[in-house]
């Protein structure tokens, strides 16, 4: 049967149908499929809406809760801060209280200095003038003995003040300029003394590149090294201390070596010895007496200046000290004016810490030292190989026979020595020790003029030299004072120097005395009924017509009554007890100086021989 066109088209149709059914369920098939991805896209993302809002709500938990936190924090850091205030406030208080008890520890302390040095002054005092009278071999042991005992028991009362000020925190530090040379050189003969009689001796070497003045506390300084020179001089019984300076730059800072040949001290033992009471077990320390406060009062006052101190040491051998000290700044100052003419100084046959002290020395004054062994043949000290010579007693008879032509500068610490003087018998000046850079540039001047004016018909002169500080005689003292047995002491004292004395009981009087009469000097106590003596030696200074030495005579242990002393119009200061040597030293020093001519006033040329000694 066949199709007719009807049937054919219907069929194409049909296909046609069938094709686009078949594309549309295609689409409807790939739309499904994309429904589902975006179905499944969307349930995706319902899920992390349902993560992320959890999320947020736990956030907002913790948020709460940190606020909470926040909020109690807050409140404890005022509660806190309410405390904090309350405790500094407690504190101020305690330090306030603290300060207070410490100020009166100190005032005590010092209140209680001045009343055992009032006794202790009219006891060393008769003590000393006892032993200027005519005692037997008996009397003169038991009169040494007991100023040894109270000088113990004064140098014990300063270094229990000195740690408990040092220890309390009121151990003012006043910074000025500080003469470094003449520091050291001051220390080692005060604290070197003891050791002189035992022919232990006390060199001081500074290096030329230590600054002539530095910014320090100067009073402080001394004391550092007079403790470590007394215990040094007190452990060494033969040989020497020698006390060393150098200039750390780099620092800023001062290096100072103590070293003796003494005992030693156990290794095992350095760190104890600055320590309060505390002493070496050497053997024969507990003979040597002793407290143990010289060392703590180095260690404190070295830390007080930022400073380090550190020792080493092996029995037998000796100790070796250093101070790292601290300068505030170096001083711009001139350099130590240069002798008019420089002069090559042959050292010979001195010990070699001897020539290297007065190499030093030497250097410092602008001299070139030329250091010469003991058999350096003599024959070439003739021929100008130095302007002049320093030797020691054991080689003046041999060179002065033999070198007639280079000034001799004989180095001896036998005050009462003779030595032949002028000419060709002997030296032609004398250098006492302990060693001083003004002694060092006198006895050179001395040396060479005399070599250079005296005739040779001058005959050697031999003159035994009455004791140093030995005042002029005549002049008039008034001695001020409201205890009758210092009045006595110090009256006693200026009669023996060759004074006439007058004495009155408080300032008032002394204004009075002033007023009426001029005098040289004047002894002020400074405390005193009706008008200390601060009052009174205003008072003086603003009414007097001359000038009148003014020194003050005190047992107060307060480290401002020296500027207080000096502020007032006195010129100098003394502590008490009262030293007569110290006493007659200082009068001696200010009077000369206001002497026509100065302390070193020749009278006559016939007196030229025996002033060379002088």
């Amino acid at each position: 049967m066949s199709t007719g066109p009807r049937e054919r088209d219907g069929s194409a149709e049909v296909e046609a149908l069938r094709a686009e059914l078949r594309a549309r369920d295609e689409a409807l098939t790939t739309l499904e499929g994309e429904l589902a991805a975006r179905d499944e896209a969307l349930a995706a993302a319902s899920a992390e809406l349902v993560t992320s809002d959890k999320a947020v709500r736990f956030l907002e938990r913790k948020l709460r809760r940190l606020e909470a936190m926040a909020t109690r924090s807050t409140e404890i850091a005022q509660r806190h801060q309410v405390l904090m205030l309350r405790a500094n406030e407690d504190l101020e208080r305690e330090a306030a209280r603290a300060d207070g008890a410490a100020r009166a520890k100190g005032l005590f302390a010092a209140q209680m200095s001045h009343e055992v040095r009032t006794p202790m002054n009219g006891l060393l005092g008769m003590l000393d003038l006892l032993g200027d009278t005519r005692l037997d071999d008996e009397q003169r042991v038991c009169v040494e003995t007991a100023t040894r005992a109270m000088r113990e028991l004064l140098a014990l009362l300063d270094d229990a003040l000195d740690l408990a000020k040092v220890e309390a925190g009121s151990m003012a530090v006043r910074v000025g300029p500080t003469d470094v040379r003449g520091v050291i050189e001051d220390a080692c003969a005060i604290a070197g003394a003891p050791g002189a009689k035992r022919q232990v001796a006390c060199w001081p070497v500074v290096d030329l590149d230590v600054p002539r003045l530095v910014a320090t506390d100067g009073r402080h300084l001394r004391q550092v090294l007079t403790n470590l020179i007394g215990n040094a001089v007190k452990y060494t019984d033969s040989g020497e201390v020698v006390v060393s300076a150098s200039w750390a730059a780099e620092a800023s800072a001062l290096v100072l070596e103590v070293r003796d040949t003494g005992t030693g001290i156990d290794p095992r033992q350095l760190e104890r010895i600055f320590e309060p009471f505390a002493q070496s077990e050497c053997p024969g320390t507990r003979l040597r007496g002793g407290t143990g406060l010289g060392l703590a009062i180095v260690r404190e006052l070295v830390a007080l200046h930022g400073g380090a101190v550190d020792a080493r040491s092996e029995i037998g051998l000796g100790t070796t000290i250093v101070v790292t000290w601290p300068v505030a700044a170096r001083e711009a100052s001139e350099s130590a004016a240069a002798p008019v003419s420089a002069l090559r100084v042959g050292l010979l046959g001195l010990a070699p810490s001897a020539t290297r002290a007065l190499a030093s020395t030497l250097a410092h004054l602008g001299h070139t030292p030329e250091p010469l062994s003991a058999d350096t043949p003599l024959e070439t000290l003739t021929k100008g190989a130095v302007d002049a010579l320093v030797v020691p007693r054991a080689l003046l008879g041999a060179l002065t026979r033999r070198v007639q032509d280079t000034p001799i500068v004989l180095m001896t610490d036998a005050v009462e020595e003779a030595v032949e003087v002028g000419g060709r018998g002997g030296a032609h000046a004398r250098l006492f020790l302990p060693l001083r850079a003004e002694r060092v540039a006198a006895a050179l001047g001395r040396a060479v003029e005399a070599h250079r004016e005296l005739p040779d018909r001058v005959a050697p002169t031999v003159r035994v030299l009455p004791r140093p500080g030995r005042a002029p005689t005549g002049g008039r003292v008034l001695i001020v004072d409201d205890n009758p047995v210092n009045q006595l002491v110090a009256r006693r004292f200026c009669e023996r120097a060759g004074y006439r004395c007058e004495v009155v009981g408080d300032g008032m009087s002394a204004v009075e005395a002033a007023q009426r009469e001029d005098f040289d000097a004047i002894l002020m106590d400074c405390q005193m009924p009706q008008m200390d003596g601060f009052a009174a030696a205003r008072r003086i200074r603003g009414e007097e017509r001359g000038r009148a030495v003014i020194i003050a005579v005190t047992a107060s242990a307060l480290a401002d009554d020296r500027d207080r002393c000096l502020a007032a119009g006195m010129d100098d200061f003394l502590p008490k007890p009262l030293d007569g040597q110290a006493l007659e030293a200082m009068l001696a020093r200010h009077l000369q100086a206001r002497a026509p001519g100065g302390a070193d006033a020749v009278t006559t040329r016939a007196d030229a021989a025996a002033q060379l000694v002088g």
